[in-house]
């Protein structure tokens, strides 16, 4: 016996103009776009939320990465909207399988990963680097 359960992404609806990259990403199936939006246009949280339908949609590695760690971890993983919703809480919690807080990484119960990154702070050594300094 088959069974499915519904899940809704209800707890986010798209402004007017937030509308066109959703049908972009999602309905017309276009990799990549150019956000050109003012300050405080609910950029992260539409982004936000079309890693989360993607990562649903389609098992793989989601890499949501902000200009330092530091912010990865204060905007998103810790952070919450203006009217106090919590970013995290985007996801419903019967998708999520693991969440580690040290690595700031989500696993969704499909087998999707969900990694919070800083572009200043990323492994590009390995242990027979030399870094020579003054």
């Amino acid at each position: 016996m088959r069974i499915e359960a519904q899940i809704k992404l209800d707890k986010f609806t798209p402004r007017v103009y937030q509308k066109e990259l959703f049908r972009a990403i999602i309905d017309k199936n276009i990799k990549r776009a150019v956000l050109v939006w003012h300050r405080r246009a609910g950029k992260d949280v539409a982004c936000f939320n079309l890693v989360i339908r993607q990562a649903i949609k389609t098992v793989g590695a989601y890499y949501y990465i902000l200009p330092t760690y530091r912010q990865a971890r204060l905007v998103l993983f810790e952070g919450m909207i203006m009217t106090g919703q919590r970013f995290m809480d985007y996801i419903p919690p019967e998708l999520i399988s693991k969440i580690n807080i040290q690595e700031m990484k989500i696993s969704l119960k499909n087998g999707s990963q969900i990694y919070f990154l800083g572009s200043d702070n990323f492994d590009c050594y390995d242990d027979k680097t030399e870094i020579l300094t003054e």
